[in-house]
């Protein structure tokens, strides 16, 4: 039965240190030590010749050939024994760095001789061979003939040959099938030395590094994307603007500037999430419409850019025409997705990329100033449309704005005044609209959560307003409907003068259509009743004189 050997006594058959070597030291010591017993056989002969005459000369001859004998036995003795004694001990450091090598679950290491066959593996290496090529390799396979990519055969005898003309090297390479999986490798390779210093081959320690190098590419990846939108950021816009700006291939080089109309807006009134959802929607719709070689970047806030290589201007103005369209398609209940653009164009290397882009910057400013009547004027529709669908909203805004004007012409008021009166009747809850539907109710402060909500539909009516400038003289009177006239109301606890006249007017028309309205919120009082709840409010929360002209109005009405 054949010897089974490991693979690291193959790497010491490579070193010279075999059991073959030690039976022909032993050999050889034996020999010496012949000729070493025949030497002396043949000077036993001679010096009979000249000690066969004395007297106890031969005695003496025999005595000095056995002390040298003993000599020559103790000498050999202790050469075999200390020979015998290193080579286990070979044998046991042989056996330790095995094992150290096979338990090394991270490392894989082997040793290959000039002709690139294996002369030692540890597990880990024939699992890795397994797994990069689907290769099992044996002792004397070939290294070449296991790498199945020619050009992964061709890098690692690129690196051998340097290894066998004496050189160390430390490189970070990818080696792997290209039907299973590839893998990064931290590559150590030496030159392996026979006795006589020679290079006979060459050993390689290899750490698995894939997680890492997948981790690294992930944290670079990260540091150059946007996180709500997954586009490039600002920091790898700018980059590549730099690069594609040099070079010669890239021109004409087109830059597009866009910018999300209304987002302060809508995250100060409906609240981040809403502005994010806008952010996202103008995102698909850049994905969408623009190809591959396009670098499409979010530079912060509302603000994108975008990098089209060899696009001149005629083209970057199709490009917008068909954004357009399809920001145009996009639907959201409340909002609406409006979008102003610049765009400029580098033809030559001698241009400066700065102004390119600072052409365009200015450009998509300029059109934003021009779109924002426009855009004003979708948005209010847009609110109108989503507010007053609900049709209790609508009857409560139609009876609130009458009520006012009633109450505008018992007092009267100018027809300009009593304009306002009617626009800010009708509007003054339009705050409800960054609530659901299903919080769409009469509000009159009976617990902390109405309060809370009376406060937050107050204050978003008066942001609402401010945005646009057509309503900015009645945000006032939307913003403080809700205070008292005792100092006790909501969201400023104004006090009696300092609350708008106008305020104070939709406040008591207000009270009263929500007493007498009957909805699936509320049971609606008589007349008779509502009226006697304005009487009891009279000078706590609503203003006495204006309750008076009103009941004044409905006594009339009679």
């Amino acid at each position: 039965m054949k010897k089974v050997t490991s693979s690291w006594e193959n790497l010491n058959d490579l070193l010279g240190i075999n059991e073959k070597n030690v039976r022909s030291t032993f050999i050889y010591i034996i020999a010496i030590f012949s000729i070493l017993i025949s030497w002396l056989l043949l000077s036993d002969y001679l010096f009979l010749n000249y000690l066969d005459k004395l007297q106890d000369g031969r005695m003496i001859h025999m005595l000095m050939n056995l002390i040298f004998m003993i000599l020559l036995g103790i000498i050999s003795v202790n050469l075999i024994r200390n020979f015998i004694k290193s080579m286990n001990k070979a044998k046991e450091v042989n056996s330790l760095l095995s094992s150290v090598a096979d338990s090394a679950n991270e490392i894989v290491i082997f040793a290959i001789n000039r002709d690139y066959q294996f002369t030692y593996f540890n597990k880990m290496a024939k699992q890795a061979m397994l797994e990069l090529w689907n290769k099992d390799i044996m002792i004397l396979t070939s290294l070449l003939d296991t790498i199945v990519l020619k050009e992964d055969r061709e890098k690692a005898q690129k690196n051998f040959e340097k290894v066998f003309c004496g050189e160390t090297i430390k490189l970070v390479e990818d080696y792997g099938h290209p039907d299973l999986k590839r893998y990064y490798w931290q590559n150590y390779y030496a030159p392996v030395y026979d006795v006589k210093h020679d290079i006979i081959g060459a050993s390689i320690f290899s750490i698995n590094i894939t997680n890492l190098v997948e981790a690294e590419k992930q944290s670079r990846l990260l540091s150059n994307i946007d996180e709500l939108t997954g586009l490039y950021n600002r920091r790898y816009f700018n980059s590549a603007m730099n690069k594609l700006a040099s070079d010669q291939d890239n021109l004409p080089l087109s830059i597009i500037m866009a910018d999300v109309n209304g987002l302060k807006f809508t995250n100060d009134i409906f609240g981040h999430g809403e502005g994010d959802q806008l952010i996202k929607h103008f995102t698909t719709v850049l994905q969408e419409c623009l190809d591959d070689k396009a670098i499409i970047a979010r530079l912060g806030g509302d603000e994108f850019a975008i990098l089209l290589p060899n696009t001149d201007s005629y083209n970057v103005n199709q490009t917008i025409i068909e954004l357009q369209k399809h920001i145009n398609a996009v639907l959201s209940e409340r909002l609406i997705l409006s979008v102003s653009f610049g765009h400029a164009t580098k033809f030559s290397l001698k241009q400066p990329i700065d102004q390119i882009l600072a052409k365009a910057d200015s450009l998509m400013y300029h059109n934003k100033l021009q779109d924002r009547l426009y855009y004003e004027s979708e948005l209010s529709k847009s609110f109108y449309d989503y507010f007053y669908q609900n049709p209790v909203e609508l009857e409560h805004a139609e009876n609130t704005s009458k009520y006012c004007v009633d109450i505008g012409y018992a007092l009267n008021m100018t027809p300009d005044d009593i304009n306002i009166l009617r626009l800010a009747g009708f509007i003054h809850d339009i705050g409800k609209i960054t609530f659901n539907h299903q919080s769409l109710v009469r509000l009159l402060p009976n617990n902390d959560k109405d309060n809370e909500m009376i406060i937050k539909h107050s204050e978003a009516g008066y942001k609402i307003l401010n945005f646009f400038d057509r309503f900015r003289d009645i945000a006032d009177y939307v913003h403080y409907h809700h205070e008292h006239v005792d100092g006790t109301g909501f969201p400023s606890g104004l006090v009696d003068e300092d609350i708008p006249v106008f305020a104070k007017i939709i406040a008591v028309a207000n009270t009263y259509d929500s007493l007498t309205a009957s909805n699936i919120f509320n049971i609606a009082l008589s007349k008779e009743d509502a009226i006697k709840q304005l009487v009891d409010q009279k000078n706590t929360i609503l203003d006495p004189f204006i309750v008076d002209t009103f009941i004044n109005i409905l006594n009339d009405l009679n």
